[in-house]
């Protein structure tokens, strides 16, 4: 049953939040000429009902990864039930180490992303996966692709991020202004997400200590805790703002794109002519359309998400595209697209950026984990 439509003041705090992710609440209302209390009980509200979730994302260039990987594939066997796949992708690809930090499945296809220490450690993981896959479950895997992509290089334009679609999408007659940082860590987290990346591909001082690390990993698998019992409040403030004026994490915040009217999502891979200027792609323009909200690419592959109301939304979209590249002589092969329906995942946004960090190194798959899976394969969750 649909959820009921949301407000013009609940879609304004959502603007508000999104665009000022670190400034406190008051000042988010002041801005809005909004009453403080008013402003906090609406944002909670959304809290409350997942409608609005913060993340913060760290950047692994900084911390030891070298590689972002996507994979993806269609005519898969549908090995599991409905049931079955939705408690896999709850319980289980959390505590495998697959690495993950964004997941997506229907029957007979998958999406997922994945950041990886080294192409060691990728072509380990990949033989894993083969062994729950193959030895375990009989499944077969059907058109599965793995894009890598190095961190020193790849260029990341958007990050699952949802704010350029809002402000395309919502305007409800209230204005919600950027704010002016009136700090360090309120200016890092406004960085663009290729500011923010740039500096993990460059080598710079990755000298981290304990507590930091710590607080880090406190700050990307619980980003809405505020306190940690062996910190005071003071000193976890203290390091969490270095953390952000160090551009180790970057904070995100993601609205439910089915509450915001956003059923479907289409993901496409575009393998790159050598010398081509994906420029030429964009039509000449730099502008990526606010739909896309995964767009990144380096020398020889181009990959994005984007969010659309249905399938004719995203019909459209595809159609633009291949009328923009029809002609040019930028691709070496065709364009390879899917779409999914998020209402048909567990999670309408499975992201889980503290994976890579808690699985560092770890590429053994529990033995329990295969009893699980052998468990749900014959008899569901």
């Amino acid at each position: 049953m649909d959820m009921p439509r949301l407000t013009r003041k609940e879609m304004a705090v959502i603007r508000s939040v999104m665009k000022n992710p670190e400034h406190t609440d008051l000042e988010r209302a002041n801005s809005m000429d909004m009453n403080a209390f008013t402003f906090n009980k609406i944002k909670n509200k959304l809290i409350r009902d997942r409608t609005l979730r913060r993340e913060y994302v760290p950047n692994y260039g900084l911390l030891g990864f070298e590689i972002l990987a996507s994979s993806f594939g269609s005519r898969l066997d549908p090995f599991f039930s409905d049931g079955s796949k939705r408690y896999l992708e709850s319980n289980i690809l959390e505590r495998a180490p697959t690495h993950i930090v964004f997941f997506l499945s229907e029957p007979g296809q998958g999406l997922g992303f994945h950041i990886i220490e080294d192409f060691s450690s990728m072509k380990g993981g990949l033989q894993k996966g083969e062994r729950m896959l193959f030895e375990l479950l009989g499944a077969h895997i059907g058109e599965m692709s793995m894009v890598p992509f190095s961190l020193k290089d790849v260029k990341v334009e958007s990050m699952f991020d949802l704010l350029r679609l809002v402000e395309a999408s919502f305007d409800g007659g209230i204005e919600v202004p950027f704010l002016e940082p009136r700090d360090n860590a309120q200016e890092a987290s406004s960085l663009t997400w290729m500011e923010f990346f740039e500096k993990g591909s460059h080598g710079e001082d990755t000298d981290i200590t304990e507590n930091e690390m710590h607080v880090l990993l406190r700050m990307v698998s619980d980003p809405e805790g505020r306190t940690m019992a062996d910190l005071s409040r003071y000193r976890l403030n203290r390091i969490r703002d270095r953390l952000l004026e160090r551009r180790l994490v970057k904070p995100l915040v993601i609205p439910d794109p089915i509450r915001i009217g956003f059923r479907v999502l289409s993901f496409c891979h575009m393998r790159l002519r050598p010398g081509a200027d994906l420029d030429d792609i964009k039509g000449g323009s730099k502008d990526i359309p606010p739909n896309m909200v995964l767009t990144l690419h380096d020398s020889q592959d181009a990959i994005g998400i984007g969010l659309y109301p249905d399938l004719d939304g995203s019909s459209r979209a595809v159609n633009r595209l291949m009328d923009v590249i029809g002609g040019q002589n930028v691709l070496d092969g065709p364009v390879h697209f899917q779409v999914f329906s998020l209402a048909s995942s567990a999670d309408r946004w499975p992201l889980t950026f503290a994976n890579p960090l808690v699985q560092k190194g770890k590429w053994t798959i529990p033995e329990e984990l295969f009893d699980i899976v052998k468990g749900i394969t014959s008899r569901g969750p």
